[in-house]
């Protein structure tokens, strides 16, 4: 007994490593960014930081009026193009940003801001790591590994260590996505559907694309009570139905007052401007149809892993198509066994096709096809990869070694390009010696994952015989 207790000890020693270097790599990643990309160099992020400015003075921005920052450095939008976003983000941000800003401190205010983003990106890949524990119980080398690809995700890092409110979505979404899972395998508790009211309420007011996760996850939910034995069946969907509807009426009652105003502003709920964008910013409408049909615009979609320092269409198929493909036809070895489980996968998919929809329609109205637009459905390709690196316990860890050597070889090849870029005029600094510093914190607490994730499953173990058991699954639930 002595002896499992260390061997259980052990193993459990090993998984808090892992994640720990996950969490280190994340935020190494997000600040070497962050400290090699000269502030404001993007008139998005200068966008995002007057908004947060603006709150801090009691006001939401509107579109027509601009941003009142006038920093001396980087770019400035025309109008205020971010002011059609909800207020979460900027809330969060406007106690540390507008302060700094009235004393003229510009380039203060924008670390400070992006040091919030990268707090939060470090806290969306735990999330992705327990959403995938919860999605996949019992898996533990997939959890981590899932942790270790959304760390390396060009889209994660680079978007964590600026300014923008994806993030904070993708954080809420991943959570929505756990807590579902979890509620469909031990059944929805009155706490549960409190978190999802929370959760939901929170991300609508992050990002309008948090709709799409929120209104699965309910439908998913409702679908759930029919699970189980058919004795009370009516009564558990009635249960549900009643509950995921209590749960949306909190989250209308926080959130809409926002979409109204968009509404009453701009005629659209959403509170976009593609006219505007067409007649300013050369954007082109294209049919939905002929959008899907352009294989470019799939592989500029899915780029997750895309530096730039490479052919897109190479580093997207082997970063992304493949290792996802492989995990997708890998997943049965999964536990896809019980009902529960189908339905866990089914609104994954879902999750990731309704979004892919969305993306198309917006961008066939002259809007941009970006992966950071899929960061709230990202947890899902992300547990696909994760899978296919992970699916063959006789490979052990060399598929995913494979896989990051790839992603980071491009990663280096994009960050050198970063810090030996002779800067343009009235550009911010940027810190060659700290950047490069964060950056080899990040590789080095990628390889420590790596091998920490290694040593949680024995060779020729199994991990199925570690899963926990839920209700119908023959032991008490989680």
């Amino acid at each position: 007994m002595r002896g499992a207790h260390a061997r259980g000890r052990s193993r459990l020693d090993w998984e808090r490593l892992a994640v720990l270097a996950v969490l280190v790599a994340t935020a190494g990643f997000s600040v070497s960014v962050a400290l090699s990309v000269p502030m404001f160099a993007s008139a998005d992020e200068s966008a995002h930081v007057d908004y947060a400015y603006q709150v801090w003075h009691g006001r939401l921005p509107t579109f027509e009026e601009g941003v009142q920052i006038q920093p001396p450095f980087g770019f400035l939008p025309p109008v205020q193009w971010a002011s059609q976003h909800p207020p979460l983000f900027y809330l969060i941000l406007a106690p540390v940003v507008g302060p700094l800003i009235e004393a003229d401190h510009y380039l203060r205010a924008g670390y400070a801001a992006r040091g919030i983003n990268i707090a939060i990106t470090v806290a969306f890949v735990y999330a992705v790591i327990w959403a995938t524990r919860k999605l996949a119980p019992g898996h533990r080398r997939l959890a981590v590994t899932t942790g270790i690809v959304a760390a390396s995700a060009a889209w994660v890092t680079r978007v964590g260590g600026a300014v923008y409110n994806d993030i904070l979505a993708a954080l809420l979404s991943a959570l929505l996505l756990g807590v579902t899972a979890r509620a469909l395998r031990t059944g929805l508790t009155r706490r549960d559907t409190a978190l999802i009211a929370v959760l939901g309420s929170l991300g609508m007011l992050s990002r309008a694309s948090v709709a799409v996760v929120l209104a699965l996850c309910l439908a998913a939910l409702v679908v759930g009570g029919a699970l189980g034995p058919s004795t009370g069946r009516v009564r558990r969907v009635v249960r549900a139905a009643i509950q995921c509807l209590i749960a949306g009426s909190v989250v209308l009652a926080a959130a809409l007052w926002f979409y109204l105003l968009n509404l009453e502003r701009t005629g659209r709920l959403t509170g976009g401007s593609p006219e505007w964008s067409q007649a300013n910013m050369g954007r082109v409408v294209r049919p939905v149809l002929e959008l899907v049909g352009d294989p470019g615009a799939w592989f500029r979609l899915v780029r997750f892993f895309g530096h730039g320092a490479f052919p897109l269409e190479l580093m997207t198929t082997v970063c992304v198509l493949v290792p996802a493909a492989v995990g997708l036809a890998l997943i049965r070895r999964l536990r896809t066994a019980t009902p529960a489980d189908a339905v866990v996968l089914g609104v994954g998919l879902l999750l990731v096709a309704a979004t892919l929809a969305q993306q198309f329609m917006y961008a066939s109205s002259g809007g941009q096809l970006s992966p950071r637009y899929l960061l709230p459905v990202a947890t899902i390709p992300f547990v696909l990869i994760a899978h296919g690196l992970t699916g063959f316990q006789r490979a052990r860890w060399l598929p995913t070694a494979a896989w990051l050597v790839v992603v980071n070889v491009q990663y280096l090849d994009w960050f050198r390009g970063a810090i030996t870029t002779v800067q343009q005029p009235g550009s911010g600094p940027i810190y060659p010696a700290a950047a490069a510093a964060a950056a080899g914190l990040a590789l080095a607490a990628v390889v420590i994952a790596v091998i920490a994730t290694d040593r949680l499953t024995p060779l020729g173990g199994s991990e199925k015989s570690l899963a926990p058991h839920g209700p119908g699954h023959g032991g008490r639930p989680r």
